[in-house]
C-alpha cells in the first residue's frame, strides 16, 4: 500500500513534512521536498475548495501542490509495475533505494530534452528555416545551462558535476513556471562568472523566450501539460509572464543613402557592384532574402506582364499561409535581372549550382557562404559612399521604411512583406523608424532613374 503521510517530528511553528508510507508487511518512508501547516495539509488531502480559500490557496497553487504530489506517487507505482514485468521480487530497501534513480515512463515522456527534440523533428518535416530551427536550439541549450546552473551541484573544482546533466534529463515542461522564466530571464542577462554563460542582450532572451513558449503550445497541443498550467499572458498579471516587444530599432537606408550608393558605383569593383545589385534585387523584391533570391525560377519571371512570382521560405513552412508574392518589375529591376540572368538551366540567377537544389543543406551552405562574402564587399561598399556600414538584410527594413513613409496602407505593406495577419505587420512597424511621404512605386522608380546597372 502507497499513501501519504504528514511527520510533525523534528517541526517547527506547526508545519508538518509529508513523506510517502510504502507499506509491504512492514513500512518505509520516503521523504519529499514538501512541508506545510497541518491545516493547509488537511485541505490539500482532503481536496477542500472552499476552505483553501481562508488560507490564501488559491486553485492554481492547489493545482500545481497536487501535481507535484502525483508525481511522487506516479514514480512508485510505475517503479512496482516495473518489478512485475520483470517479476523482480518486491524487496522494501531495494525499492527505497531504486526509487531516487528511477525515471518514469510519463516523465521521460514530458521531459523537456526529449519534447524539445520531437519538436524540432516536426519544424523539419514540414520544412521550416534552417535558422528558424537553429533558434529553437539555441534556445533549448540556454534553458539547459540555466537549469544546471540552478541545481547547484557542482564539485570543488567548480566543474559540474556529471550528475548535472542527469537533472536535465529529467526536467520536465510541467516546471516552467512564472517564477522559472522569470529566473531565466535574470540569469541570460547576469549570469553568475562561474556559471559558463555569457550574459546576452535583452532582445536575445526575449526572442529565447518566444521559442519557449512555442515549445509549451506544443506540448499542450500533444496533452503532455494542460492549458491551465499555461505560464505565459499578452497583459501584464503577476502570475504569469509577457513576452516584451523588442526594443531594438531595425536599420534601415534612407533615401540619401540609397542615392550614393547609385552614384559611386562607377567607383567599384565588379564584386562589389555585384554585392551591391543583388542587394537592389532585395529591395526591389520588397526585401526578399537571399535564398529566395537564388531559387527564382525563370517560370516564376513574366518578361510580358513585368511581373515576378514567388513565395518567401518563412511563408512556405507555414500551412495556414500559402499565398505568392507578385512583384510589379519596374524598369531599373528588369536592367539588374538581364543583367545577372543566368543563360541557361531553370533558375533566373546563377546564385546556386543547379546539382545543390535537391539537397538543402548544400543550398544553406551556399547561401551563408555568398551572404557572408557579399556583406564583406557592403562594408566596403559603405565606407566608400560614405554612409553607416550595412548588410543585405537591411533591404528588407529599407524597403519596409520607405514603403510605410510613403505609403500608409497596411494592407498592401502586409501583402508586400507577405505576413500572415496585419498585426504582424503592426509588431513589424514598430520597430521601424518612420514617418511618411509619396507612393512607394514611384519611389523605387524615382530613386533608381540615374541607375543604368
Amino acid at each position: 500500500m502507497i499513501k501519504f503521510y504528514a511527520d510533525p517530528r523534528k517541526m517547527a511553528f506547526g508545519y508538518v513534512s509529508i513523506k510517502l508510507k510504502v507499506s509491504y508487511g512492514k513500512r518505509i518512508e520516503i521523504p519529499t521536498k514538501l512541508k506545510f501547516k497541518k491545516e493547509e495539509w488537511n485541505i490539500i488531502e482532503n481536496h477542500s475548495i472552499l476552505q483553501s480559500k481562508t488560507l490564501n490557496l488559491d486553485r492554481n497553487k492547489l493545482q500545481q501542490i497536487r501535481m507535484e504530489l502525483s508525481e511522487y506517487l506516479r514514480r512508485a507505482e510505475e517503479l512496482i509495475d516495473q518489478y512485475e514485468k520483470n517479476q523482480t521480487p518486491f524487496d522494501l530497501n531495494r525499492f527505497k533505494n531504486d526509487y531516487y534513480t528511477f525515471t518514469p515512463a510519463t516523465l521521460l515522456q514530458s521531459s523537456f530534452s526529449s519534447l524539445v527534440d520531437s519538436f524540432i523533428q516536426e519544424k523539419k518535416k514540414n520544412h521550416f528555416a534552417k535558422s528558424t530551427i537553429e533558434s529553437y536550439s539555441s534556445a533549448t541549450m540556454a534553458i539547459r545551462n540555466y537549469v544546471i546552473n540552478s541545481s547547484k551541484i557542482k564539485n570543488k573544482s567548480n566543474k559540474r558535476n556529471p550528475s548535472c546533466e542527469k537533472i536535465y534529463e529529467n526536467f520536465s515542461i510541467a516546471s516552467i513556471d512564472f517564477a522559472f522564466l522569470k529566473g531565466f530571464e535574470k540569469f541570460m542577462l547576469n549570469p553568475p562568472e562561474d556559471s559558463g554563460q555569457r550574459a546576452i542582450s535583452e532582445s536575445t532572451v526575449q526572442s529565447y523566450l518566444i521559442c519557449i513558449r512555442a515549445i509549451f503550445n506544443y506540448a499542450i497541443s500533444k496533452g503532455i501539460v494542460t492549458q491551465k498550467m499555461y505560464p505565459f499572458s499578452s497583459k501584464n498579471n503577476g502570475n504569469y509572464y509577457k513576452i516584451r516587444p523588442s526594443n531594438r530599432v531595425k536599420k534601415s537606408l534612407n533615401k540619401d543613402d540609397i542615392t550614393k550608393l547609385v552614384q559611386i558605383k562607377n567607383k567599384l569593383t565588379v564584386a562589389q557592384v555585384r554585392a551591391i545589385e543583388f542587394f537592389f534585387i532585395s529591395f526591389h523584391c520588397n526585401g526578399a532574402n537571399l535564398k529566395d533570391i537564388a531559387l527564382l525560377k525563370v517560370k516564376n519571371y513574366n518578361i510580358k506582364a513585368r511581373t515576378l512570382t514567388f513565395s518567401r521560405e518563412k511563408s512556405r513552412s507555414r500551412k495556414e499561409f500559402t499565398d505568392e508574392t507578385m512583384i510589379s518589375v519596374n524598369e531599373p529591376l528588369a536592367r539588374l535581372i538581364e543583367k545577372y540572368r543566368s543563360s541557361n538551366g531553370e533558375l533566373l540567377f546563377d546564385l546556386i549550382e543547379p546539382e545543390f537544389l535537391s539537397d538543402q543543406n548544400k543550398i544553406s551552405v551556399r547561401i551563408k557562404t555568398i551572404t557572408r562574402s557579399m556583406n564583406r564587399l557592403l562594408i566596403i561598399v559603405a565606407e566608400k559612399a560614405g554612409i553607416d556600414r550595412f548588410s543585405l538584410s537591411w533591404a528588407r527594413h529599407t524597403f519596409a521604411t520607405l514603403a510605410y513613409l510613403t505609403d500608409s496602407n497596411l494592407d498592401y505593406l502586409s501583402n508586400a512583406l507577405s505576413h500572415s495577419s496585419i498585426a504582424t505587420t503592426k509588431r513589424y512597424i514598430d520597430t521601424l523608424p518612420v514617418i511618411k511621404s509619396e507612393p512607394v512605386e514611384k519611389l523605387k522608380t524615382e530613386l533608381f532613374k540615374n541607375d543604368n546597372a
